[in-house]
């Protein structure tokens, strides 16, 4: 029999205390900025330490030259694509003074890239959406299947075993669709600045955008006591008790789900891909990587005498007020790579199955890493485990395809042009407006010193003398002003004209931008535009919603595989009640569909939602299948109120309705004598009717 959680939890949490001076496990690291290495340690046997086998077989030296070419390419690719995406990165920056110094004219930059691309990110993706499962795959009888996190069934002698109660489908939905919203959320993963980050890429400099998502664990080897095992007791009241030896186990300190942006810089891929769809289409994925010299000796398990320190390259867009990397910390530079093992490896014969392939550039005979996906299992029919994740840790995406490439390009590609034109009609205006300031011509033999003294820095109004005669041909004969430059109307014209074009072509209208029009527009003509231009967005925001979805569903398989320990998550139930439910990752093991309401990933106006959730609710509230209690709740939060202190629960409820008929004021009427019926024989205000 097993024991009680309670105690296994009081064991658990001394021998995390005892095991508190003991040195940590560094076989896992985390992969959020660096390679992923492992995520849970493997212990050979009862006692044994950790096992971490990064190299599960040989590369021949054919083999590692051919690899090191296709990085090869990869970089000179990337060193091509690089320096035109910084032309556009640099375009963005705005060029500030120094020391004080005041602007040139040549520094002045219109800052319509910066508009445009703000704008644009706030209506593809303003905030995390709520995701929506379905069964792939046909459930249960009754819809309800044995509960994992359930006791073990209680055996008896001479009794009928004692069944645990089962836990419904809808129950498991609701719970996966809650752990992965908050995996999702803010305290996750936090997709909504995740997003802002990839649509930076996507639509300021890149084209696409990069992220690397997975698991990552620490723990330390703790001593835990050998427990014996428990002696019989049909009460079930029986505790296994220590043996007096201990053993040391691995114990998770910190876990994280992680999605970072990768710097598209970073990348490293197959040169001959011509497809925005990797997932699809490419044979690798993979990323360069800088990490200090004593962590790579301590994660990849090598000696320092292996490695050739150099510095290394900067895979990063160069900011003019960043100094680069540390002095003080000796680097090392390498490439991870996660490859369909169907391309590279003879004996493979899965088209799903990843590898992970990491070199280091000061150790180019071999790889460090070359091993099966930490995060993929082949059940026993052959197919992935639904706890596998499927494709390559490493994304790449784009909201637009650019025929037989993989590289489209960015938003600010195809408007650069015009917004260098109005940053040199901005430059121009500047020298006009300088130069309107016209230049004043004197006549030396009409004034002495003083008088031109008075003249430049004299008060307003000051009579100033002249030389008699002087003045007798004409003021402009003695002073005058140089011709002054003035610009034209084609200048505003043209400025017009680029301002229109860019919109057109991005699909951004001044009011989505944020300014009013010239132009004074009716009512119907502005929201005909505006229908317009989100006819034009729609498409790219639904690009964003895939890839978010397929965000969500490879988190929902790392959870699926990692959750070991038991998390606590709120949901609320058909009966709109608000139940505590526990989660653990084999819970509702399956495929599933993911999906988003409609627009849910859009910036709604507060009170148009408020007002919305109101109409849904008076529209339905008669409807017996209707869940008044949870939309009366959802409503509530669009309008900024607390549900839980707004909504009674039924005990309340039922009180309050109580509490008011008590108080209802009683009719005078003698019908209510007769509970409401008037006249009626017997009663006490029963009146004969005449003839009767």
């Amino acid at each position: 029999m097993e024991m009680p959680a309670v105690l296994q939890r009081m064991l658990d949490a001394a021998g995390r205390v005892m095991g508190a001076e003991q040195e940590p496990f560094t076989g896992g690291g985390p992969g959020m900025l660096g390679p992923s290495l492992d995520t849970k340690p493997v212990v050979a046997a009862p006692g044994a330490p950790p096992v971490n086998d990064l190299v599960d077989r040989e590369m021949p030296e054919a083999e590692v030259r051919a690899w090191w070419a296709r990085i090869e390419a990869s970089d000179r690719l990337f060193k091509q694509l690089g320096e035109k995406w910084d032309t556009l990165l640099k375009a963005y920056e705005p060029e500030l003074a120094m020391n004080g110094a005041a602007q040139d004219a040549s520094t002045v930059k219109s800052m319509l890239h910066f508009r445009n691309l703000h704008s644009k990110i706030g209506h593809l993706f303003y905030d995390t959406p709520e995701v929506i499962l379905s069964p792939r795959e046909p459930g249960p009888a009754q819809n309800m299947q044995p509960n994992p996190l359930a006791p073990p069934m209680m055996e008896v002698p001479g009794m009928p075993p004692i069944p645990t109660p089962p836990i419904s489908l809808e129950d498991i939905i609701a719970t996966k669709q809650a752990m992965l919203q908050l995996t999702l959320g803010p305290e996750g993963v936090d997709t909504a600045r995740l997003f802002d980050e990839l649509l930076f890429d996507i639509l300021g400099w890149t084209g696409i955008g990069a992220y690397k998502l997975g698991y990552s664990c620490w723990h330390r080897m703790v001593p835990q006591p050998v427990m014996a095992p428990a002696p019989f007791n049909p009460l079930g009241l029986g505790a296994s008790m220590p043996t007096g030896e201990q053993q040391m186990v691995p114990v998770t300190v910190h876990s994280e789900y992680y999605a970072r942006r990768i710097s598209p810089k970073r990348l490293v891929r197959d040169v001959n891909l011509r497809s925005s769809r990797p997932q699809l289409d490419a044979t690798f994925e993979g990323m360069r990587f800088q990490m200090r010299l004593a962590d790579a000796i301590k994660k990849f398990q090598i000696e320092a005498s292996d490695l050739t320190v150099s510095p290394a390259d900067p895979i990063y867009y160069q900011h003019t007020d960043y100094e680069g990397i540390d002095p003080t910390d000796k680097m090392v530079s390498g490439v991870e790579l996660w490859v369909k093992s169907l391309y590279f490896v003879e004996d493979e014969w899965h088209p799903l199955r990843i590898r992970q392939l990491i070199f280091l550039d000061q150790l180019r005979s071999r790889p460090v890493v070359w091993r099966h996906s930490p995060d993929q299992t082949i059940g026993e029919d052959g197919k992935l485990t639904p706890d596998s994740l499927e494709g390559f840790p490493i994304r790449v995406f784009s909201i637009r395809d650019l025929a037989d490439s993989a590289y489209p390009k960015a938003d600010a590609a195809f408007t650069n042009a015009a917004v260098k034109q109005l940053s040199t009609m901005d430059e121009q205006d500047i020298m006009l407006r300088d130069a309107a300031i016209g230049k004043y011509l004197y006549d030396k033999d009409a004034f002495d010193e003083d008088e031109i003294a008075a003249l430049k820095t004299g008060k307003a109004g000051r009579f100033v003398g002249v030389p008699g005669g002087k003045m007798m041909q004409g003021i402009d004969k003695i002073i005058g002003t140089t011709p002054q430059v003035t610009g034209t109307i084609d200048g505003s014209r043209l400025r017009n004209i680029l301002n229109r074009e860019i919109d057109e072509t991005l699909g951004i209208s001044a009011n989505q931008a944020g300014a009013s029009e010239s132009t004074v527009r009716s009512a119907t003509e502005t929201a005909t535009i505006d229908k317009a231009v989100r006819g034009r967005n729609h498409k790219e925001q639904m690009r964003v919603v895939r890839e978010f979805l397929s965000l969500a569903r490879a988190m929902d398989q790392l959870r699926m595989r990692y959750t070991d320990d038991e998390e606590y998550v709120q949901i609320v139930g058909e009966d709109g009640a608000r139940r505590m439910m526990v989660w653990k990752g084999k819970v509702g093991l399956g495929r599933y569909f993911y999906d988003i309401s409609p627009d849910a990933q859009a910036s709604l106006d507060s009170v148009e939602a408020a007002n919305l959730n109101l109409r849904v609710y008076n529209m339905f509230a008669k409807d017996p299948n209707f869940n008044r209690k949870y939309w009366l709740k959802r409503t509530l939060r669009s309008l900024g109120a607390d549900p839980s202190l707004a909504v009674l629960s039924d005990q309340q409820a039922l009180l309050q309705v109580q509490a008011q008929q008590a108080i209802e004021p009683m009719s005078d009427h003698e019908a209510a004598k007769s509970g409401k019926r008037p006249n009626e024989p017997g009663a006490q205000n029963h009146r004969e009717q005449p003839g009767s």
